[in-house]
């Protein structure tokens, strides 16, 4: 009998980690806690096995197999349906991909005589021109846009901001990403701002600065902090390199 009791421990501590992480319902806690063997079984039935969740599996399982599936859904949809939604749609997907001509191809394609109106659309065209090295282009769109509220702390204002700098606007480069510097937010912004400070040679002033950035994580609360955890990690492996010398490349955004 009591060689069962690590495989309920494990199964117990497994389910309580899981409820934790996804902010299960509190009747979950209690009822794995005090029957471990039922509570985790049902646990484990309610969270994978219902037909939703085998479905979303599903659906997982596809987009491994088939990297590209979510967008040749989407490619489909668009022959099926040519719309400005479904053309939008689908950049969006191809922006997360990488594929940023296809997106800027498709954007453009959408782009009317208010691009005031159409900030969902032209902000993701500052990014996809700044990271095709069009940064003329970058600029030109978000000209259009920079006094939109949207676009005052998007993060993909700092292409607008590389794409000054790239331009031999250094000053007004740096005005931009001054623009976003905001105290706990805004930390891929922040974080470009001191590639940028490297990047013109002010190397000493970057490290002061992403100590800065770092030290208002543990400020935070616990749940901040984890919800922040990937760009927080970013932000550590940069200054930990550039502390050592080891970074030299230039810009490179993490968004």
């Amino acid at each position: 009998m009591f060689r069962f009791i690590p495989v309920v421990a494990i199964l117990q501590v497994y389910c309580l980690y899981h409820a934790y992480k996804n902010r299960a319902d509190q009747k979950w806690f209690w009822f794995i806690i005090f029957f471990p063997i039922i509570g985790g079984i049902f646990y484990l039935y309610d969270h994978f096995y219902n037909r939703e969740n085998l479905e979303s599996i599903s659906e997982g399982f596809k987009g491994i197999v088939n990297s590209n599936y979510e967008i040749e859904k989407l490619e489909k949809q668009l022959e099926m349906t040519d719309s400005d939604l479904n053309r939008t749609n689908l950049a969006d997907h191809y922006m997360e991909a990488g594929r940023y001509r296809d997106a800027i191809k498709l954007y453009t394609s959408c782009v009317g005589s208010k691009p005031e109106q159409q900030s969902h659309i032209i902000i993701p065209l500052v990014f996809a021109h700044y990271y095709c090295g069009e940064y003329s282009q970058s600029v030109l769109y978000a000209e259009k846009i920079k006094d939109l509220k949207e676009f005052k702390k998007a993060p993909e204002k700092a292409g607008y901001a590389w794409s000054l700098y790239h331009m031999g606007e250094r000053r007004k480069a740096e005005e931009v990403f001054l623009e976003m510097d905001s105290m706990y937010s805004n930390y891929p912004q922040r974080l470009e701002y001191a590639k940028f400070l490297n990047e013109i040679g002010s190397t000493s002033e970057s490290l002061k600065y992403l100590q800065k950035l770092l030290s208002e994580f543990t400020k935070m609360q616990p749940q901040e902090r984890r919800d922040k955890r990937l760009i927080h990690k970013a932000i550590k492996s940069y200054k930990d390199k550039l502390s050592k010398g080891k970074v030299v490349e230039g810009a490179t955004m993490v968004l």
